[in-house]
């Protein structure tokens, strides 16, 4: 059977993301089950859109639901921007820490400015924010890993070329990315 890989970074960022979103949110649904008392990122996001009692209904966390799922996605998005910039090397390292430091932004700048504060009352809320992007950006870094297949820069033509805008044409790179001998020179216009 074959494997498929995607190759475009943005759409893996955003599939890969949003199907993070949703373990992420499950393992929620598992701590809140299990007797854990926190908020969830569905429910912050029902905050964001609505007031009380708006925010309480089915159709307020159904929509809190969705937008968690949006706001992962853009993580995955911007996780897969930072691995197409600086490479596959590290991936877990650069998962984990690009996941918590979206999640910080989020959640000490972006809701403060909204001015929501509900963080700031609850320990137990902080610690599964931090323990969880950490897991978001553990079980997206595997997804990555595993479902797809974008280097970390353009390809044109080949696995190892750049393309030449004086030149209007690809150079061909070796295996280190330094640029192999030319057989023949080449003519500029």
């Amino acid at each position: 059977m074959k494997k498929v890989k995607i190759k475009d970074f943005y759409v893996a960022g955003l599939i890969i993301g949003v199907l993070g979103g949703i373990i992420h949110n499950f393992l929620l649904f598992i701590l809140i089950t299990a007797g854990l008392e926190t908020s969830t990122y569905w429910k912050d996001m029902a905050k964001v859109f609505f007031n009380p009692p708006e925010e309480f209904t089915f159709y307020g966390q159904l929509y809190g639901f969705i937008a968690s799922l949006g706001m992962a996605g853009v993580n995955g998005v911007l996780i897969a921007v930072l691995l197409k910039v600086t490479g596959r090397d590290y991936l877990y390292i650069k998962t984990i820490s690009a996941s918590s430091a979206m999640g910080f932004a989020v959640f000490m700048v972006v809701y403060p400015a909204l001015g929501l504060d509900f963080l700031q009352h609850s320990i137990n809320t902080n610690y599964v924010a931090f323990f969880t992007f950490i897991f978001y950006g553990g079980i997206v870094g595997f997804m990555f890993d595993k479902f797809t297949d974008f280097s970390g820069r353009p390809i044109v033509a080949g696995k190892n070329a750049f393309y030449s805008k004086a030149l209007k044409k690809p150079i061909n790179t070796n295996e280190k990315g330094k640029i192999k001998a030319l057989k023949k020179p080449i003519k500029l216009k």
